[in-house]
């Protein structure tokens, strides 16, 4: 299988956290939720290293944490 990361990146409409889980809205109306357990970088990052991300240019990270 494969698949262009242009192609993958439109289908996403918007990207939540909350304290635990990461989600992913999509366009058809499907939302994708994780536990950040399985993203211990996510888990333990603080609010200053979102940011630090989001000025770099990672959409996702443009909604920091709680």
């Amino acid at each position: 299988m494969s698949f262009s990361a242009s192609t993958a990146d439109e289908r996403v409409l918007d990207v939540q956290f909350t304290d635990d889980t990461l989600g992913v809205s999509l366009r058809d109306g499907r939302v994708i939720a994780v536990s950040l357990v399985w993203y211990p970088r996510l888990l333990n990052a603080t609010a200053a290293q979102f940011a630090s991300r989001a000025a770099r240019g990672c959409p996702w990270s443009a909604q920091a944490r709680p």
